[in-house]
């Protein structure tokens, strides 16, 4: 990858072809029915993405910086974009803590072959 501001080179990425991105959301399909994640416990689930966020958190200008180099996108955008991360993760879960919905709500995930 190269950066649009001044071509520096800002990383490597493997092209994928199409059956490669078929095997990919197979297997991650797969993982979802069939992982640990369908049969999780709401708290088990919460504390996960919780986790998320810290590991994000403390990342997040790193995260930020690589986007920049990137794709061009001005630093300042990118670094509040990292923080709106952080902020919409920790309102999910209080949202979570204050309405347990997660316990209330056993909806079935919509998948592409169900039309939806």
């Amino acid at each position: 990858m190269r950066s649009p501001h001044d071509n520096s080179l800002v990383g490597h990425a493997a092209q994928a072809a199409p059956a490669d991105v078929d095997a990919a959301v197979a297997t991650a399909r797969k993982a979802f029915d069939k992982g640990p994640w369908p049969t999780m416990r709401p708290e088990e689930r919460r504390a996960l993405v919780a986790r998320l966020d810290e590991l994000h958190a403390a990342r997040a200008s790193e995260i930020a910086a690589l986007i920049t180099a990137e794709n061009g996108t001005p630093a300042w955008f990118t670094q509040s974009l990292q923080t709106a991360v952080s902020e919409q993760t920790a309102e999910y879960l209080r949202a979570a803590d204050r309405f347990g919905w997660e316990d209330a709500l056993a909806l079935p995930c919509p998948r592409e072959e169900d039309g939806r």
